[in-house]
């Protein structure tokens, strides 16, 4: 029998500068988000509320999860393919909702 870790999501309280503003706000960080991906996006749509979330992402499962919830890359409008393309390239992105 696999041992497998139970879904959690923790956050704490922290300073973000969105690239088309030029101060700081405050956002809620995402610091553990873990599950399979149905259990990320149960998670997510339970906690977020119309709060501000960023979270840094650098798997695709977890990227997926938040895709799917509302999250974009740096705020930004794209596909999925394109944040996709994004995070392979980079290796992490950051993925943000209601800012």
């Amino acid at each position: 029998m696999k041992f497998r870790p139970q879904a959690n999501i923790e956050y704490i309280f922290t300073g973000y500068c969105p690239k088309e503003q030029d101060k700081e706000i405050e956002v809620c960080g995402i610091v553990i988000l873990q599950g399979t991906e149905i259990e990320m996006i149960n998670l997510l749509n339970e906690n977020i509320c119309e709060r501000p979330f960023v979270n840094q992402v650098s798997n695709l499962t977890e990227m997926r999860a938040c895709y799917k919830v509302g999250f974009r890359p740096y705020g930004q409008s794209m596909t999925y393919q394109k944040a996709m393309q994004l995070l392979h390239s980079r290796g992490s992105i950051c993925m943000t909702i209601n800012i």
